[in-house]
């Protein structure tokens, strides 16, 4: 690549430029594995949190006194149902952030309600759809990256 004779150096540029083209191809190959791995992550989890939370049986309804059917309050996975609407609040994109910063996020768009479900009130106990969603994909995640994955809840 460089030769140096006495006092001035000489550079192949044409082995210059091969090596940044390989370095680029690279990157943009591993760039491309780290944003489906990340979509597949994220889909991961948002399969499970954004399913339904069974429903109470018609004979659990009956000796409740109910006279409609709620989702079930001692599941431990899914979202708690009775409109849907938190159901299809929660979303998921992948970002890039700079050239090697991917990142995946998981959240509830448009419901207020979302953390009194998670994490309960004093009133009401927590039902969580998320946490368990993480809990349950994390180690397949860490298998898909191959290291040690943060989740920030």
């Amino acid at each position: 690549m460089a030769k140096s004779s006495g006092n001035t150096f000489k550079f192949d540029i044409g082995a210059i430029e091969s090596l940044g083209d390989k370095l680029g191809k690279r990157l943009a190959q591993t760039d491309k594995l780290m944003v489906l791995r990340m979509k597949q992550a994220t889909n991961m989890v948002w399969r499970i949190a954004h399913q339904k939370r069974p429903m109470i049986s018609k004979a659990q309804m009956k000796a409740e006194g109910r006279n409609r059917r709620i989702s079930d309050p001692n599941a431990s996975l899914g979202v708690p149902v009775n409109t849907g609407a938190l159901q299809a609040s929660i979303q998921q994109e992948v970002t890039r952030k700079g050239l090697t910063n991917v990142q995946g996020k998981i959240w509830t768009k448009g419901i207020d309600y979302a953390g009194y479900m998670e994490y309960g009130t004093s009133k009401i106990p927590a039902r969580p759809f998320m946490r368990p969603a993480i809990a349950m994909t994390k180690d397949a995640i860490k298998r898909l990256f191959g290291h040690k994955i943060d989740s920030n809840l």
